[in-house]
């Protein structure tokens, strides 16, 4: 029972509370040797540990797959799978996080379990995007119908799962489809539930409008921005404020400064020509009050001439 209440903490989005009746029950069952809820805690607190302690999450996923081995837990088996892919992504290492979830899909295939089987694809499109393979991409989300069901939505899921392919088709670059998903997805959802999958949808036009109607573009990603930050989605809203809002605004600032200091530069270089031109004019002002060397040559050898001559009658 504790498992179950965590687990609907969890998927609710309640974090605090999932780990308090995750950790109680892992305690419970711990003690009475049940290893079937330790090894769900585990993956629990796995999943959390990702985020800032890789090597803790990898020593818990390490005690749930040796748990779901010794039991023949295939789910339990393809949930450890998922949290390895995690892993790997946060070190970076993608094509290990791809194999990791290409054996999940092959687990879920085997249980047939299509809802498990479509997350799992839409993880593994999520990575391919990260590595630049927008074809892989749309290829996994293809792969169940999901993009292709119309009508109202009534599953988060499906709202995720669209509005991802749309950003695969942004990726590939087939802008005017990603704008017609996107469109088709907003009015499909629900405009006061699952304000995340809103601002995914709203963000993927953001970006597909920046350079058609940056107007739109920039209101499309204020509405994301709301989105996002309503549904406490940090990074999304950290990633988006900095690419629509912070780093054009800090370029404006630098091209602005850089301009001013282009005025600046331009008005002390007129100042420099200018006092040299007058240092200039001063020097030749200057030369031309000197007296000139040959009429100087020549007053003193006349001088000198009439010395002469005067002394010459004195002695005579």
């Amino acid at each position: 029972a504790l498992i179950d209440l965590a687990y609907i903490y969890d998927i609710s989005g309640d974090t605090e509370s999932a780990r308090k009746y995750y950790q109680q029950a892992f305690d419970i069952a711990f003690e009475k040797s049940m290893v079937s809820p330790q090894a769900h805690a585990l993956i629990f607190f796995a999943e959390q540990a990702v985020e800032n302690d890789l090597a803790a999450a990898r020593d818990f996923v390490l005690r749930a797959e040796a748990i779901y081995d010794s039991t023949g837990s295939l789910h339990g088996v393809a949930n450890a799978k998922n949290v390895n892919a995690q892993i790997a992504v946060a070190e970076g290492k993608l094509d290990q996080a791809i194999a990791f979830l290409k054996e999940e899909v092959a687990l879920c295939e085997q249980m047939n379990d299509k809802q498990h089987l479509a997350e799992t694809r839409q993880e593994l499109a999520k990575v391919y995007l990260l590595k630049g393979s927008s074809r892989n991409a749309l290829q996994e989300l293809s792969a169940n119908g999901w993009v292709d069901r119309t009508g109202p939505i009534h599953s988060k899921g499906i709202g995720e799962h669209k509005a991802l392919y749309a950003k695969a088709l942004l990726a590939d670059g087939q802008v005017d489809a990603a704008i017609n998903r996107v469109t088709e997805l907003l009015a499909e959802l629900d405009p006061e539930t699952w304000l995340d999958v809103h601002g995914m949808a709203h963000e993927v036009r953001a970006y597909a409008l920046r350079h058609r109607d940056p107007i739109a573009s920039e209101r499309a990603a204020a509405r994301a921005l709301a989105c996002y930050t309503v549904s406490g989605d940090d990074t999304s809203t950290n990633q988006l404020s900095q690419e629509f809002f912070i780093q054009p605004y800090l370029t404006l600032a630098k091209i602005d400064v850089d301009n001013q200091l282009r005025a600046e530069a331009q008005e002390a270089e007129l100042r420099v020509k200018s006092e040299m031109e007058n240092v200039h004019f001063l020097d030749v002002v200057a030369k031309s009050a000197l007296p000139d060397p040959i009429e100087q040559e020549a007053e003193a050898a006349q001088v000198h001439q009439i010395r002469s001559d005067e002394n010459d009658e004195g002695i005579a």
